[in-house]
């Protein structure tokens, strides 16, 4: 018997999942891909994140685009795919920065969360609130879970 072949979607940085790409899709695109089980949440007067829970996917465009262009795409649990460099949910911040290299910066804005950038991905994890925000202490930080991987443009 052959092995099976993984066909867990991949998020490519920069680019987008499956055959939906950043900046290029439309709302209608993830419809025709995904299907019409989301919900749609506005979100203030910015965007609209179109979730599909059962997927742990969520893909945004901005509320004044005529078009409903994607801007970005958010992976977090249940998803089960990776990023084109093996970094999935579940996986630790120390490969992340092992695969990745040193991070641009922290970003602690999300209550709660760091969220750490490269070009065209981002990744969080909870953030230990018991400690002060900045500056990071990798030790606690590093061996955290991501919870959440999103692809937005490459800068």
């Amino acid at each position: 018997m052959p092995p099976s072949k993984d066909t867990s979607p991949i998020l490519q940085e920069g680019v987008g999942v499956e055959d939906i790409a950043i900046g290029r899709s439309s709302k209608a695109d993830v419809i025709k891909s995904f299907g019409d089980n989301y919900y749609a949440t506005h979100l203030k007067e910015y965007s609209v994140e179109m979730a599909y829970d059962e997927l742990g996917l969520s893909f945004y465009y901005l509320q004044d685009d005529p078009r409903e262009l994607v801007f970005s795409v958010l992976a977090k649990h249940p998803f089960t795919g990776r990023t084109s460099k093996g970094i999935g949910i579940g996986s630790i911040m120390y490969d992340v920065v092992a695969i990745y290299g040193k991070p641009n910066y922290w970003d602690a804005a999300l209550e709660g969360k760091y969220t750490i950038t490269y070009n065209g991905v981002h990744f969080r994890i909870e953030r230990d609130t018991s400690l002060p925000r900045y500056p990071v202490d990798e030790g606690v930080h590093l061996p955290r879970k991501i919870i959440e991987i999103s692809i937005r443009e490459p800068w």
